[in-house]
C-alpha cells in the first residue's frame, strides 16, 4: 500500500472501533465505518479484484456465517460488485 504512517494509524483505530461496534450489535456505525474506511483505500482496492485468491477468500468469508468476518466481506464483495469490479453478487 503506498499509505502514509498517519493513514495506517487512522484505519488502524477504525477497524479497531469497527470491531468494537460489531461486538456491541451497533451495526450503523460498523457500516459507517467499514464504508469510511473503504473510501480511504479504494484504489488499493481496486487492484485486489484482479485477484481470482482473494475474491474467492472473501466468498468463503462472507457466508462462514460468523458477523465479525462475513459482514466486512459482503460488505466489500458488493462493494467489488457497485464498482463493475466483479460480476458474481454475494446472497444477502
Amino acid at each position: 500500500m503506498d499509505t502514509s504512517k498517519t493513514t495506517l494509524k487512522l484505519l488502524g483505530v477504525m477497524s479497531q472501533e469497527y470491531e468494537t461496534c460489531c461486538q456491541r450489535g451497533d451495526k450503523e456505525n460498523a457500516d459507517g465505518l467499514y464504508h469510511s474506511i473503504l473510501n480511504i483505500i479504494k484504489n488499493e482496492l481496486r487492484e485486489f479484484a484482479s485477484e481470482p485468491h482473494f475474491i474467492i477468500y472473501l466468498m468463503n468469508e462472507a457466508e462462514c456465517g460468523h458477523d465479525i468476518r462475513s459482514v466486512p466481506a459482503r460488505y466489500l464483495l458488493n462493494y467489488y460488485h457497485q464498482e463493475g469490479l466483479l460480476k458474481w453478487s454475494p446472497k444477502n
